[in-house]
């Protein structure tokens, strides 16, 4: 990865003002993909806008921005050190760099290693999208690692470990509307959550099997906002939270959890480990829990079994499904 000259790029997501400085021009052509709705020639007035660097790994600038006197987080995630001093954060993860947080100006910067061993998507993902979700969160908007869909006025959340392609094109062809394909913004409004859209990519389920670190994401992402134009939703309620169990079984099966066992799961498997979890913005998992349905499910190996499963739980009038749904992945047992 090489520096391209310093270009600050101002967008407006969702009512936040960003403004980022891209030295890498490795991730520009994924970034400026990305954001390209959300880019504005200059802010409103009044707006103080999130401040972010992304910038090629320079041993003596990262070693002058680290403190010895950092403390490490436990944060459940084995990927990453997090080390923390007052608002001073530090992100280390050894696939593709670095990045430090001042909570309390709102800024970031991140250092891309040379030869990274993840593709531009789950580069930008750590340099850009996690570090602007710690800072967004403080200012009421959170930025979620998951998909989102609605149909008319209901919206549902999706925590998946793994991509879900094969099931998002079957519902999109059903006459779902997609929200988020990888990122989810959400907003906390008079007591509902609103799923606001991200533009993004998703995994294609089959890769092409000659893999090359660090390159090659245009052949194992899709747009399917491009793919199917007009699939894209910009905003809708949550109104159910699917968290799928990783691994794939033989029957796709889908059990609601009652209130308390819900809220315990959302906090086990939430995607985004929060910094400063108990200020302003925390516990977004536990408040969900507490307004929407959440269900755990099992996905098979047929993408079709998945539409059946989600409108098993859409209301459709006055009625709403409410029972465990148990599907065969055989033809036969989904036509009776």
């Amino acid at each position: 990865m090489t520096s391209a000259d310093s270009k600050s790029h101002r967008l407006v997501v969702h009512g936040l003002a960003v403004e980022l400085t891209c030295g890498v021009d490795a991730l520009l052509p994924q970034f400026l993909r990305t954001f390209e709705s959300f880019l504005t020639p200059s802010f409103p007035e009044g707006f103080v806008p999130i401040v972010g660097q992304i910038r090629p790994y320079d041993a003596g600038e990262v070693s002058r921005s680290l403190s010895p006197s950092a403390v490490e987080l436990q944060l459940g995630d084995q990927l990453l050190e997090v080390y923390e001093e007052g608002e001073h954060f530090w992100i280390l993860d050894d696939r593709w760099g670095m990045t430090q947080l001042n909570m309390l100006r709102g800024q970031f910067r991140s250092w891309i290693l040379p030869h990274p061993t993840v593709d531009s998507v789950r580069c930008l993902d750590g340099a850009f999208f996690w570090p602007l979700a710690q800072l967004m969160r403080g200012k009421g908007l959170h930025l979620i690692p998951g998909v989102s869909v609605a149909r008319g006025d209901w919206g549902a959340l999706i925590l998946t470990p793994y991509g879900i392609e094969p099931e998002l094109r079957v519902l999109v062809e059903a006459g779902y509307k997609i929200i988020g394909q990888r990122w989810t913004a959400i907003r906390e409004e008079a007591g509902k959550f609103s799923l606001l859209h991200v533009p993004g990519q998703v995994e294609c389920a089959h890769e092409p099997r000659m893999r090359i670190a660090g390159a090659g994401a245009s052949e194992r992402w899709v747009d399917l906002g491009g793919a199917y134009p007009d699939s894209i939703r910009h905003h809708a309620y949550c109104e159910n939270i699917l968290v799928v169990v990783p691994g794939r079984r033989t029957r796709a099966r889908l059990q609601e959890l009652t209130p308390i066992l819900a809220g315990a799961t959302l906090k086990r498997d939430w995607p985004m480990a929060e910094l400063h979890p108990h200020r302003r913005g925390g516990q977004l998992a536990g408040r969900l829990a507490n307004r929407c349905r959440v269900a755990e499910v099992h996905l098979s190996r047929r993408a079709d079994d998945f539409i059946v499963l989600m409108d098993s739980i859409r209301p459709i009038g006055s009625v709403f499904h409410d029972s465990a749904i148990s599907l065969s992945s055989s033809p036969q047992s989904l036509a009776g």
